[in-house]
């Protein structure tokens, strides 16, 4: 398998919406939910990204 495994961001301790709209697209809070945000800087967050199968280049017919 190649290419990226997860999806990393972070939005900060003042951007309540950004927290939701993360964790209501299926994006794992990496830090303690119900602490206070602000005693915790910037909020990461990750999201797995689904496995694919590598696809191999199909070689042109010869004739």
């Amino acid at each position: 398998m190649a290419g990226y495994t997860r999806f990393y961001l972070t939005t900060g301790p003042r951007r309540p919406e950004a927290e939701g709209l993360y964790l209501a697209a299926g994006h794992t809070p990496l830090f303690d939910v119900p602490a206070d945000p602000t005693t915790i800087g910037p909020l990461p967050f990750e999201k797995q990204l689904p496995a694919r199968e590598r696809q191999l280049p199909v070689p042109a017919p010869t004739s």
